[in-house]
């Protein structure tokens, strides 16, 4: 188990949220497919089972060096998986991640 932060800060708002990551196993065909698709394909699978963490390092893994791809792709998952309002929010603007074992 490990304990994260989220600090979001657009000008004047700062937002502070925090929560615990717990290892799941994904049923078999979840994760035959997370093994065999497409990382697009992975990251929709991990968005839609509430995997974030993996979510994350999968998007990292696919567009490392891409900010607008990674901002499309953010955007996509976060509607899709009910969270507009988070997703109209810009990844470029300001965001501190940090993520502390416990």
């Amino acid at each position: 188990t490990y304990r994260w932060n989220l600090l979001v800060q657009f000008d004047l708002l700062h937002e502070r949220v925090s929560g615990r990551i717990q290892r799941v196993s994904l049923p078999s065909p979840q994760q035959q497919q997370l093994e065999t698709g497409t990382l697009s394909e992975q990251a929709q699978l991990l968005a839609n089972s509430g995997i974030w963490y993996d979510l994350l390092s999968t998007m990292v893994t696919a567009y490392p060096q891409d900010s607008t791809v990674w901002q499309t792709v953010w955007q996509d998952i976060l509607t899709e998986v009910g969270l507009p309002d988070i997703a109209a929010i810009s990844l470029a603007d300001a965001w501190t991640v940090s993520l502390d074992e416990s």
